[in-house]
């Protein structure tokens, strides 16, 4: 198995670690997962003025791994 192969499935194996623990849905929780999105918004919105032109540039992959 390559090198590349090998972490990929490393990083499969920590998603599935952490959807199988429960998460504590609370005022702090929620206020963490939101200045998160929040912070994505504005990168995005930035890269989106930067590179107007070039979309490539700005279109990262999911966003909600904070």
């Amino acid at each position: 198995m390559s090198e590349k192969q090998t972490e990929i499935l490393d990083f499969m194996d920590e998603q599935e670690k952490e959807l199988a623990e429960p998460e504590m849905i609370n005022a702090v929780w929620l206020r963490k997962k939101a200045l998160g999105f929040e912070r994505l918004i504005n990168k995005n919105a930035e890269m989106r003025g930067k590179f107007e032109d070039e979309p490539h540039k700005f279109v990262f992959p999911h966003p909600l791994h904070v």
